[in-house]
């Protein structure tokens, strides 16, 4: 009895979940709309409220709002550092990748390699496509990681094959070896294991 009223009570929960998702996902498609149309701080108005509730989308888009300045709102890096920071850390991998990148050129935190490569090689767990290029790059080139061509190739062949058009690009310069091929197919199949790697070499 108290198995199905549990079962009940969470069949009614995700029920419930339902419609607050797809009414989260209208409102940050409407804020989306207003800055598209110049609006931005209507938009930053729509997205404020799920952000604070914890929403990782809408804290990603008052992040980029911010840091590109346009549609009325001033450009403000610190800002959308902490936006970013916040969808990073409820899993977002492109507020992860952003938070990364700002980390790496140290637009609105201080400079520090090791949290960009941190943050990069997360959103590149998930599959983001410019994480998993940045990350090949640093560890081609031995920048804040120990230094691994092969390594850096595999992970910019798997963001070449999920579309990063830098990637893309990359690899076409550079010769193909089996055991960056068979290193790459290894990260897809588990990634988890790419993230332990990456943060094992940036401590080596």
């Amino acid at each position: 009895m108290r198995r199905t009223a549990f079962t009940l009570a969470a069949c009614l929960a995700a029920m419930l979940a339902l419609p607050a998702a797809a009414d989260e996902a209208e409102r940050i498609e409407a804020a989306l709309r207003l800055y598209e149309a110049g609006q931005g701080r209507k938009a930053i108005a729509t997205l404020l409220p799920l952000a604070r509730q914890g929403q990782a989308e809408a804290a990603y888009w008052l992040g980029r709002i911010h840091y590109y300045g346009k549609a009325g709102v001033p450009r403000d890096w610190r800002t959308a550092a902490r936006w970013f920071e916040r969808a990073a850390r409820a899993g977002h991998a492109g507020g992860q990748y952003k938070l990364g990148g700002m980390y790496y050129a140290g637009r609105g935190v201080r400079r520090d390699l090791g949290q960009a490569i941190d943050w990069w090689a997360k959103a590149a767990a998930q599959g983001h496509p410019e994480a998993l290029n940045n990350l090949g790059a640093l560890v081609s080139t031995g920048t804040g990681v120990a230094a691994d061509a092969e390594l850096g190739l595999a992970l910019q062949l798997i963001a070449a094959e999920k579309g990063s058009a830098d990637a893309q690009e990359n690899v076409r310069h550079k010769l193909e070896s089996e055991a960056a091929k068979a290193l790459a197919r290894e990260f897809a199949a588990s990634p988890e294991r790419l993230v332990e790697r990456i943060v094992r070499r940036s401590g080596e």
